[in-house]
């Protein structure tokens, strides 16, 4: 299980460690799943699609003295590609 923020606890709260075993002790069970039969339709899954990527410039540097400066460059981005779906297993 993942939490969205930070947990914090007191010592007292780490140190008693006996009331909270006999805590999730009483928690119930969860049934087991079902099996599913093989003809069951699982509906459609999905192969996710890629973002793309935002088109680049890096500007040139300005001519100085003699030397006469380098040109900007430009790399162009690339699409997003779609999501592929396909029947579930």
């Amino acid at each position: 299980m993942a939490l969205p923020l930070p947990v914090t606890l007191a010592l007292a709260q780490t140190t008693n460690t006996e009331s909270a075993a006999a805590a999730v002790a009483t928690f119930p069970k969860r049934p087991p799943a079902s099996p599913m039969p093989a003809s069951a339709n699982h509906g459609t899954c999905y192969v996710p699609g890629r973002p793309g990527t935002p088109a680049t410039y890096i500007p040139g540097t300005p001519a100085v003295g003699n030397s006469p400066g380098t040109p900007g460059t430009y790399f162009p981005g690339t699409p997003p590609t779609p999501p592929i779906s396909y029947p579930c297993p």
